[in-house]
């Protein structure tokens, strides 16, 4: 994982309250995890740590866009983005299995590291089915023409495999 090293917060120190940090996640975010869903994108991340005397809650804020390939036609688009997601840290001293709302730190951990968490809520952030915005019919605009090109390699549905048709002669 290459250049994560900027999405961490050291929490030492820091008094007990509120406190805003800003990151901004750009193609070299998403280049740093293999195989992912996205490589490009741009996205301005508000973290809001609310640090207490034995535990952080984290709030994520996310705006931006990020770069995706349409279901439907192919091509490459700017999917906005806007939603907020909550990270629940308990420190403990204790081997805890960390689970979907709250992960656990050792009492002597003194940073967060969250850069995994901000790829996870991205990508569970876009739907399943990715395609472009819909025109004002409720349909998707997509590019017609890459449509036009796949209708080539579709079979005719009127045309009737002959090995049916021997069988059909059997009944």
């Amino acid at each position: 994982m290459g250049n994560l090293k900027d999405y961490v917060i050291s929490f030492r120190g820091l008094k007990v309250g509120n406190h805003e940090f800003d990151f901004q996640i750009t193609d070299s975010f998403f280049e740093a995890f293999e195989y992912s869903r996205t490589q490009k994108g741009n996205i301005a991340l508000k973290v809001i740590l609310n640090k207490a005397e034995n535990m952080l809650k984290l709030d994520f804020i996310f705006e931006g866009t990020v770069n995706v390939s349409c279901d439907s036609c192919g091509e490459d688009f700017d999917f906005p983005i806007d939603f907020q997601e909550s990270l629940i840290v308990k420190f403990t001293d204790q081997d805890e299995e960390d689970n979907a709302e709250i992960v656990f730190l050792q009492s002597s951990a003194y940073e967060i590291k969250f850069a995994q968490f901000i790829y996870e809520f991205v990508n569970l952030a876009l739907p399943m089915r990715i395609t472009h915005e819909e025109d004002k019919e409720g349909n998707p605009i997509c590019q017609l023409d890459v449509l036009d090109e796949f209708e080539d390699f579709i079979e005719p549905k009127d045309e009737v495999d002959p090995r049916w048709e021997a069988l059909k002669k059997l009944k």
